[in-house]
């Protein structure tokens, strides 16, 4: 039973052995293709494996499909977001993960990968701004991480004497 295959995947994935996790997923999806969830923890174990262009397809087809509940949307675009991530296509990581937030504001994996993102893209505002709402939601303030964002704009600003003065 579909059941008994989830709970054996889940040991499996528990214990550090995808490959089997593997097997049970897609005996899952072969039955019914139906199971959403199975097909999200395929994705996620390609993703994990660094097979990102089959990780990346997966999620794509999940997300063209029309009977996902927001829980499993947001899921499919955040572990897309994180195979674009992983593949090094920063630019639609960061519209992807902006996507999400579209839908809902705080959401943590979104927000952190545009943490992460952004910087890399120079778009130094913007990281402070997500860094800012990120600790008014998720966690304490990073005097740090903030104070290095605020550095590297000041940097940047250099090049421009008066946007160096503010």
């Amino acid at each position: 039973p579909p059941e008994r295959l989830f709970r054996r995947a889940l040991r499996s994935l528990v214990a550090g052995r995808d490959e089997a996790a593997e097997e049970d997923l897609t005996a899952i999806v072969r039955d019914d293709s139906n199971e959403v969830e199975a097909y999200l923890g395929l994705a996620e174990i390609y993703r994990r494996r660094d097979e990102i262009g089959r990780a990346i397809t997966m999620y794509q087809n999940l997300n063209l499909r029309s009977d996902l509940d927001d829980e499993q949307r947001e899921a499919v675009m955040c572990g897309l977001g994180l195979a674009f991530e992983s593949g090094g296509f920063v630019p639609r990581a960061i519209a992807t993960f902006e996507q999400v937030l579209e839908r809902t504001s705080d959401q943590r994996t979104a927000l952190e990968g545009l943490m992460r993102l952004l910087p890399q893209q120079a778009d130094l505002e913007r990281a402070l701004v997500v860094r800012r709402r990120w600790s008014r939601k998720h966690g304490t303030p990073d005097p740090a991480a903030e104070a290095a964002l605020l550095a590297e704009i000041a940097r940047t600003g250099l090049r421009d004497p008066d946007l160096a003065r503010k």
